[in-house]
């Protein structure tokens, strides 16, 4: 089985609508992926903060997951660099073992697509402990930060 991660267009709406179906029958959908393609346009470059909108899809065209990143200035260092946020990760991996690549696949693409990158606000240690050994493991620091 190949998966392939691409920006969401509009052609993936209705197998994203098929993938949060079988995320919401099997109760493991806190928040759904958008069910039609977020605009503007991924591929067109904006000053300032962007999202860019990915779906990982099979051989067959199925939507397995999809995740976003948020680009935006930030200062690093007495410097300002585009750096990306990690959100809203979701994979069919929570409910099909079949799936369970698609996790790692959305992860990779993200690092290779936006360096440096970071992923906040994924609850207890507990909650995000797969993900956080992920990163950990490719020299990643981790740091716990309360929000107020």
């Amino acid at each position: 089985m190949g998966l392939r991660v691409v920006y969401y267009e509009a052609s993936h709406g209705p197998a994203v609508r098929a993938f949060n179906a079988r995320m919401r029958a099997a109760h493991a959908l806190r928040f759904a992926l958008p069910e039609s393609a977020p605009a503007p346009n991924p591929n067109t470059p904006a000053p300032g903060i962007e999202f860019r909108h990915f779906v990982v899809v099979d051989d067959a065209r199925e939507v397995r997951g999809g995740y976003f990143i948020r680009t935006q200035p930030f200062y690093i260092r007495g410097q300002v660099h585009g750096a990306g946020h990690y959100n809203a990760p979701l994979s069919e991996g929570l409910i099909e073992k079949r799936y369970a690549a698609v996790g790692a696949v959305m992860l990779a693409h993200a690092l290779g697509e936006q360096p440096p990158l970071c992923a906040m606000g994924m609850g207890s240690m507990d909650r995000c402990r797969v993900c956080c050994a992920r990163w950990v493991g490719r020299s990643w620091r981790r740091r716990f930060i309360s929000w107020f």
